[in-house]
Formats: structure tokens, C-alpha cells, sequence
């Protein structure tokens, strides 16, 4: 008996060792999807988006899921990008708060035809878009959807944040998956420990304090430019962008809609159809009549005496 339920002890350790085990290799990849502005529903939306190519931008958000360690620890090697390593770490290290993502765009269909031409705007943002604290589908549906509180910007390549900077813009790069020719890939440079302590922070105060984050955590902020017209072919494949950062590729699929042209032949006015005439030419008709007939009445009414 003793024998037994050793054994059952030992097997009930093992199984829980396993399953801690998967829950921390989990923990090593940033879980969020990536959304994109759907021109349909209304809100940022993750599958099918529904989006206009008319050499309009298109919005996209996501959100940084921080768990115990969103990034690899790996040195960045900062000599590739021709930069100084603005880390706070000593050389050679780096903390878990600090990694570079990759934003990439179907950019050429594999029969030529057009897909997403550049991006710009790339921020790092308060995900909370409606003031609550919180980021939930509030946040996804909130008007206009380039709404946003900007935390950080980078608009040339190295940026003005030590913690946000724009490494490389638009690359085009051959693509993996098969669905695509190539798509063109932004990559930045991320870190939330300025300070190499261990401890999230977006920089200090005009006091010397660490800036936490914001209540909802962070979101990144972009715009992706669609093809404009006239379009020689429709992207007929599958049409996607992906995020990647600290483990695997999050992607958001979309619905391109051709533009359909309208074509203004002229700016005179014009009466209305032929049938709606006639309804209004015996409307005007009886109005006059009506107005005729009160005005004899009128006169021909008795006299006071």
C-alpha cells in the first residue's frame, strides 16, 4: 500500500513539474494579437479587416503584454545598426525589459499586384483610448481611431527616446510565409527599464523619479499606407501584417475593398425625372386653383351691415 501511493505521490510531482514548466516557457512570449482599423464595423478589429486601397492609412494597435520576461536576453548587437548602445546596462548585458520588435506588411502579391506601400507614426501610446484605466473593447471601438495619447514618437531613424528608436523603416524583405512576394519590415528598438534596475519605467520626471507606466500598459501606435489607384490588379491572396516581439509573429488578416471611381459628367442642376414632374406640375396646379377659388369666395362673401 505504502509502495502505491508513494508512487502516486511521485507521479502527482512529476505532472506538476511539467505544467510549471510550460506555464513559465509560456510566459516568454508577448500574447496579444495585433488589430487594425475596420472601415465596416467601425472599431479595431483583428480578423477579416475590411479596409479601403485608395492610397488611404490604415490604423493599427497593439498591446504590449509584459510578462516575466517579454525578451530575450541576448546583448543587442548595436554595431549591425552603425549606433551607439544607448542601453543603461553594462556592455555585454541587457535586461528582460529591453528587445527589439519587427513590424511587417505584405507589401507584393506573388502575381505583382499591389499590397501596403510604407508606414509612419510609429508610437508608443496609453492603451487606455476612453479614460477609464483600463484597455478592453471600449478602447477598440472609440472614435475617431486615430485617437491616442502619444507617450513616445519616432519619426527619422535613431528617434529622441533612448527607450523607443526607429533602427530601420520599410525594408523590403522576401517573403516566408508564401502568400506574399515580399512585405517590407520596420524595426525599433524597445526598453522599459531605463534605468537596467529590474523595474518597468518610461524614463524619469523633472524630480529625478521613474515614470511608471500608465494603469492600462502600453500600446503600439502605426499607420500603413494602402496602394492608391488606378490599380492594375487586386491583391487576391491572403493579406496580412505582423508584430514580433519576444517570441513568434502576431498577425491581423484584412479584406481589401477596391475603390469604386465616380465619375462627375456635370454641375448644372437639374429638374426633377420625368415622373416626379408631372406630380409636381399638378401639385403647383391645384395650389394656384385652391388660391383662386378662396379668393373669390372672399369677395363674393355677404357684406356687413
Amino acid at each position: 500500500m505504502w509502495r502505491s501511493k508513494a508512487g502516486w505521490i511521485v507521479l502527482v510531482i512529476i505532472l506538476g513539474l511539467l505544467l510549471t514548466a510550460g506555464v513559465a516557457y509560456a510566459q516568454l512570449k508577448t500574447t496579444a494579437v495585433v488589430y487594425a482599423w475596420d472601415i465596416a464595423a467601425l472599431k479595431y478589429q483583428n480578423s477579416n479587416v475590411i479596409i479601403n486601397f485608395n492610397g488611404s492609412y490604415v490604423p493599427f494597435w497593439h498591446q504590449f503584454l509584459f510578462d516575466a520576461k517579454p525578451f530575450d536576453h541576448d546583448a543587442f548587437d548595436w554595431v549591425a545598426y552603425d549606433m551607439e548602445d544607448p542601453s543603461p546596462c553594462p556592455v555585454g548585458s541587457t535586461t528582460p525589459w529591453e528587445g527589439v520588435m519587427y513590424y511587417g506588411l505584405y507589401h507584393t502579391d506573388i502575381d505583382g499586384a499591389a499590397g501596403f506601400q510604407d508606414t509612419r507614426l510609429w508610437e508608443i501610446v496609453d492603451c487606455d483610448r476612453t479614460g477609464d484605466g483600463a484597455f478592453d473593447g471600449a478602447d477598440l471601438s472609440y472614435t475617431p481611431p486615430f485617437s491616442r495619447t502619444t507617450i513616445a514618437s519616432t519619426d527619422s531613424l535613431g528617434g529622441e527616446h533612448p527607450y523607443w528608436i526607429l533602427l530601420a523603416e520599410d525594408i523590403p524583405t522576401a517573403c516566408t510565409t508564401g502568400n506574399c512576394l515580399d512585405e517590407i519590415v520596420t524595426t525599433i528598438y524597445i526598453n522599459t527599464d531605463t534605468d537596467c534596475d529590474g523595474q518597468q519605467d518610461l524614463g524619469y520626471d523633472i524630480n529625478e523619479q521613474p515614470i511608471p507606466l500608465p494603469a492600462a500598459g502600453i500600446c503600439f501606435y502605426a499607420e500603413a499606407k494602402t496602394p492608391p489607384p488606378p490599380l492594375t490588379s487586386m491583391w487576391e491572396g491572403p493579406l496580412q501584417a505582423r508584430i514580433s516581439a519576444g517570441g513568434g509573429d502576431k498577425t491581423v488578416n484584412f479584406k481589401p475593398q477596391p475603390t469604386t471611381a465616380v465619375t462627375l459628367r456635370s454641375f448644372a442642376a437639374r429638374w426633377a425625372e420625368v415622373p416626379s414632374q408631372s406630380v409636381i406640375l399638378w401639385a403647383a396646379i391645384a395650389v394656384v386653383a385652391a388660391g383662386t377659388l378662396g379668393a373669390l369666395i372672399w369677395r363674393l362673401r355677404p357684406a356687413r351691415r
